[in-house]
């Protein structure tokens, strides 16, 4: 053989290796690329198994709920209405613990005012008899509250006379009867026949008297509100829970409930009331809404609006002793007393809102405002129109939009002594009224405790945050420096991560001056201002030169971030708490039986056909 030849023999065999080699590569490659592909189809299909448990899991929670022959809830039992031909929420149990607890502690209340009147009149009042392992509360009752109650006839109190004007299945009443010390009678009423043949059902279930003490009746709202005008036929409580808004009401509620009374209303069309449909809110409440991030409290502040003014037309006013932002409905329980002299202060007592487009500002613009006719003495009795306050609104410097809302409440939406009695019995009965939402009642209520009276509305921290674009500002640290500056400061149960101040705009804007200037982003947050918000980005700049220019005592206060001792006593406030479960929400209204009846006759018309 020739050299060439063996040459060529010894080349081809390292050809080979190479190609051996890279062969090798690309099968380790494919198989790894299957390998992959075979992970991601076991993790889908290992998904999929999941879902599919967890669907058949709540399909077994459903059919178990549906499968229940009863419903218990607090010390009521009800039958299960399977076909939902009765209304039935569990999602509105805190609405019904809290109302229990409410009621209860203005019984209480109600009690102690009439001993002490009759006292000043030489007449005795039979107290509440409370069971023996119940702790009952005692109120400091002055004379502001003595005098509100002058024309009350007391002398035939027995204990609470109550109302639930949509009763649905009745548990609400079924269950006030059975956990409220202090009631003498119920009338648990309903329009649907179906309705009103289920309280029948779950009165004698509960082993009531229906006769004397639960008394289901089956009549309109409004008619059966409108025959107890009479002050011997009148109502202590009226409870309002309709589906939806509860206008049309309020009215007759107004003229059926005693001197003193307590009204429990509850709106669940949060969607039209927190500014989707204007035009609805104004004809069902006489005022326009604003869609904000403070929509619910200003929901709340809107309707007791109305509520005055329903109580106005018939010498009345009222008097709010707690209102609640919860899930998806609000919640107000408001005292209503008689008094001409009072009620014609209620324009006083309602302010339009200016909310500037621009920026996070807000004003408050009252009706009228009141003085005195006498100079020597501070007794406001006369009203003039308010002057709209033009400096604040129309600066020439800073031009800005301004949106119109209300007029809405402008007062105190809580008694805070009614509260803090509240709380008190509720920790001291925690064994005898085994409230199932008991911690986060307890958490709402200390909460509201804590919030600023004179500050209604209140500031998103993502909304301040979002406005800037720069590093999130905590909640503590904005507290903290509100705090060191000498500002007031709380959070608010209607909103998680919103903070009440009665500190102006001008101030806050100046802590995220401080803070962005404290992580670097000077620059960076002023060019985004620039190009999309022009008065923030003059407001921003005129910062800087006021820190060295100006003399005033506003614009020398120094931005503190260090925690502040009194956030201690805030981390007790647990208000908000996850949903128990998947679609916790509103359900769906019940078709009346006169929709049934229709539906059945098209059908049988179409099999005519």
């Amino acid at each position: 053989m020739s050299s060439s030849t063996k040459e060529t023999n010894k080349i081809e065999p390292t050809k080979t290796n190479k190609e051996e080699k890279t062969n090798c590569t690309n099968e380790t490659n494919i198989n790894a690329v299957e390998k992959k592909k075979e992970k991601k189809s076991k993790t889908n299909e290992e998904k999929e198994k999941k879902k599919e448990k967890e669907k058949e899991k709540e399909k077994e929670k459903e059919n178990e709920k549906q499968n229940k022959q009863f419903i218990q809830e607090g010390l009521a039992i009800i039958s299960n209405p399977k076909d939902q031909s009765v209304f039935y929420n569990p999602v509105q149990i805190i609405n019904r613990d809290m109302s229990t607890l409410v009621i209860q502690t203005y019984a209480q209340l109600l009690t102690q005012e009439l001993i002490e009147n009759g006292k000043k009149k030489n007449n005795e009042i039979a107290s509440i008899q409370y069971r023996k392992e119940i702790d009952p509360i005692s109120f400091q009752i002055g004379e502001e509250k003595i005098k509100r109650l002058r024309k009350r006839s007391f002398e035939a109190f027995k204990g609470l006379k109550i109302l639930e004007a949509l009763s649905a299945s009745g548990l609400r009443s079924i269950r006030y009867f059975k956990e409220i010390d202090g009631i003498s009678s119920i009338l648990a009423n309903d329009l649907s026949e179906t309705a009103y043949e289920s309280i029948q059902k779950n009165v004698k279930l509960n082993k009531i008297n229906p006769e004397s003490e639960v008394i289901p009746t089956h009549s309109d709202a409004i008619d059966l509100m409108m025959s107890h005008r009479t002050k011997e036929l009148q109502f202590d409580v009226i409870d309002l829970d309709p589906y939806g808004s509860p206008s049309i009401f309020l009215e007759p509620t107004m003229q059926s409930i005693k001197n003193g009374g307590l009204l429990c209303v509850t709106c669940t069309d949060m969607t039209v009331l927190c500014g989707n449909n204007p035009t609805t809110v104004h004809n069902k409440y006489g005022a326009l809404p604003i869609k904000r991030h403070y929509c619910h409290e200003f929901a709340i502040r809107l309707v007791l609006g109305t509520l005055e003014k329903a109580a106005n037309k018939y010498k009345r006013y009222i008097a709010p002793v707690l209102s609640l932002s919860m899930d998806f409905y609000i919640r107000m329980f408001v005292r209503v007393f008689d008094g001409a002299g009072e009620a014609r202060f209620c324009a006083s007592k309602l302010a339009h809102l200016f909310q500037s487009t621009t920026t996070d500002q807000f004003l408050f613009m009252p009706l009228v405002s009141t003085y005195s006719s006498d100079r020597k003495k501070d007794n406001p009795n006369l009203h003039r129109p308010n002057v709209l306050p033009i400096k604040e609104l129309f600066d020439p410097d800073f031009p800005q939009n301004w949106v119109l809302a209300g007029p809405i409440w402008n007062q105190p939406i809580h008694d805070q002594s009614f509260v803090a009695k509240s709380i008190e019995f509720l920790i001291k009965n925690e064994g005898v009224h085994s409230f199932s939402t008991h911690k986060r009642m307890l958490g709402i209520l200390k909460m509201i405790r804590s919030e600023l009276q004179d500050s209604p509305l209140y500031y998103s921290l993502k909304n301040l945050n979002a406005t800037f674009k720069c590093s999130s500002l905590r909640l503590k640290l904005l507290k903290s420096a509100l705090l060191n500056a000498g500002y007031l400061q709380s959070s608010t149960h209607c909103l998680q991560n919103a903070i009440k101040t009665n500190a102006p705009i001008d101030f806050i804007y100046r802590i995220y001056y401080a803070w962005i200037k404290q992580k670097g982003e000077t620059e960076k947050v002023l060019k985004k201002l620039k190009s999309n918000n022009a008065l923030l980005f003059k407001v921003f700049t005129q910062f800087s030169k006021l820190e060295h220019e100006s003399e005033s005592e506003f614009d020398q206060i120094k931005i503190d971030f260090t925690p502040s001792e009194q956030l201690k006593d805030e981390s007790e406030f647990k208000a908000f708490f996850p949903n128990p479960e998947k679609h916790w929400g509103p359900k769906k209204s019940v078709k009346s039986n006169s929709t049934k009846k229709e539906e059945k006759k098209n059908l049988m018309n179409k099999d005519k056909k």
